[in-house]
């Protein structure tokens, strides 16, 4: 959201909230410029265009005199999404508002951490704070609970143990089966009576007694983080055709030709990008940027579609991954594994050694991978330059070569990639070098080490070539009358900067804010911050 839009949001939540407590009393914009204290003309016109979007939105009435009030009916209610606190009390978060709706534990009436409520909003108190009542659940945040069965002699409870849930579920004698003392469960709320404190519950799913691995498997339950795939997303994905059809292929850039390879962890599972390199030149290469064209097989209004949108995305844990497309498509046919005819789209572009871009193409593409690498692997090339990797670097524990065309590729790629990342720091890109922490677990998934992961030559060369590939299909798109989906990074919050150039300024550094100079006040900062850490940890 830019931030003119953020601040017409914040003068909407004002005056909303300024006509409501006045709710017999009649405004026009001169007298809501004169009670918020807007004093210039550009304010009082912002004030004229929210006057007119909350008439449009039915949020406010516009009297025969012209003037403005609240609806009766909505003067003391609101919808938002309910967050509970450790202590039992509640807030609820409202647009319409300037500030959260206070609920104490009594007037929930039945509203769960996370649901959307409408309630009923009352004056502020004496810490100017709203205070309100809970008079509908619109719709619950989750259906499942995780929680431990407590066993009686005639009834049972399932205690989720959770600082912000506020009742157990009541388990009924027929719902309580051989359920165990101890025994970790899953419960949906069956009903919930309004005379009854507790919700009663029924079971759906046991966990054990709390091995490790039933536990982690309870905990992505609890969070809707399903590990498997209903039967009817399965059925559809065997079903996709695993082979290229020579038409398809006609139809797209054939680059199955082109020395291309993979870089990744080297747990990766799947392999959704690769980059291909040829010489042209002496001082002019092609080189492709490649990621696996998942629309070809995921269909808008399909299964798997509907379901890769209810995941939204793949999550990654310690010891597994929760994958958004059933592994037919993610390790399988939309994962860019060496030596397989592949459905890409690509960004291939023909650039000189000083990083400048002379030719560009998009689109979609057939291509085969030469070589699978891992970051440790690629990096060995880069710094010894040969074609032989030991063992103690490689995937799999064995002496591995490779050919003399993919270390010139990597070598030649790496010093562009060099190149172009020092002209976007000089540009003003912050650059957010850290140190990341990753877990070295043994044969039964427990963490026995923790390891500090540091970005690489490797690693950036792969994040340079991924950056000008999003850069260049964005200049072109803006150039273009298409619409198209983008994400915006706003301008900082400049309350937010101040802030933490106050707690920079206590801890000696110094950060400047304004002007041009704030990007490179920003790397120089980080960059002090990383030695330091650097240095800690050696």
């Amino acid at each position: 959201m830019s931030k003119k839009k953020k601040d017409l949001k914040v003068l909407e939540r004002r005056i909303i909230s300024l006509i409501r407590s006045f709710p017999n009393r009649e405004f026009n914009y001169k007298k809501i410029a004169f009670s918020i204290k807007v004093n210039d003309q550009k304010g009082r016109d912002d004030i004229v265009m929210v006057l007119n979007s909350l008439l449009k939105k039915e949020k406010i009435i516009k009297m025969e005199s012209g003037n403005f009030v609240a609806p009766t009916i909505e003067t003391n209610s609101a919808e938002g999404r309910l967050e509970i606190t450790s202590t039992g009390r509640g807030y609820v978060v409202c647009d319409d508002l300037d500030g959260d709706v206070l609920i104490e534990q009594r007037n929930l009436n039945k509203g769960l951490h996370g649901d959307v409520v409408s309630v009923v909003v009352g004056s502020k108190n004496s810490r100017n704070k709203y205070e309100g009542k809970v008079v509908e659940v619109v719709k619950r945040n989750k259906e499942v609970f995780v929680g431990v069965f407590q066993k009686q002699k005639e009834y049972a409870f399932v205690n989720t143990r959770n600082e912000r849930m506020y009742t157990d579920f009541f388990i009924e004698k027929e719902e309580m089966k051989d359920y165990e003392e101890g025994e970790k469960v899953a419960v949906e709320i069956k009903k919930w009576d309004k005379a009854k404190g507790s919700p009663e519950g029924r079971i759906v799913r046991s966990f054990g007694f709390g091995e490790d691995a039933l536990d982690a498997y309870s905990i992505l339950y609890e969070y809707g983080l399903s590990t498997d795939f209903e039967k009817e997303v399965e059925d559809e994905a065997v079903k996709i055709k695993k082979e290229i059809e020579k038409e398809e292929i006609e139809k797209r850039r054939d680059m199955r030709g082109t020395m291309t390879f993979t870089i990744d962890p080297a747990d990766a599972k799947d392999f959704d990008d690769a980059i291909s390199f040829k010489p042209i030149s002496d001082n002019k290469y092609e080189v492709g940027i490649h990621i696996a064209d998942v629309s070809h097989y995921v269909t808008p209004g399909s299964k798997i579609d509907d379901e890769a949108q209810n995941r939204a995305t793949s999550v990654y844990l310690v010891d597994r991954v929760i994958p958004m497309l059933p592994e037919t498509l993610s390790n399988n046919l939309c994962s860019l594994r060496p030596n397989e005819e592949k459905l890409t789209f690509s960004a291939v572009f023909i650039i000189k050694k000083n990083g400048e871009v002379v030719e560009e193409w998009f689109g979609k593409t057939v291509t085969e991978s030469d070589c699978r690498l891992s970051y440790e692997e690629a990096q060995h090339i880069i710094e010894n330059e040969t074609t032989e990797i030991p063992k103690e670097v490689t995937i799999l524990k064995e002496e591995k070569r490779v050919t003399q065309k993919i270390v010139e590729a990597i070598t030649t790629l790496n010093g562009i990639a060099k190149t172009i990342r020092k002209q976007r720091i000089s540009s003003g890109a912050i650059i957010f070098d850290k140190s990341e922490i990753k877990f070295q677990l043994d044969e039964k998934n427990q963490p026995k080490k923790i390891l500090f992961k540091t970005s690489k030559s490797a690693n950036k060369l792969i994040e340079e070539f991924m950056l000008l590939a999003n850069k260049k299909v964005a200049e072109k798109m803006r150039k273009s009358n298409e619409r198209f989906v983008y994400r915006v990074h706003d301008q900082p919050n400049e309350e937010k900067l101040e802030n933490l150039q106050t707690v920079v300024k206590r801890l000696g550094y110094n950060l400047k804010i304004s002007g041009s100079k704030m990007n490179n006040s920003l790397n120089e900062l980080l960059k002090e911050l990383f030695w330091e850490e650097r240095t800690k940890l050696n």
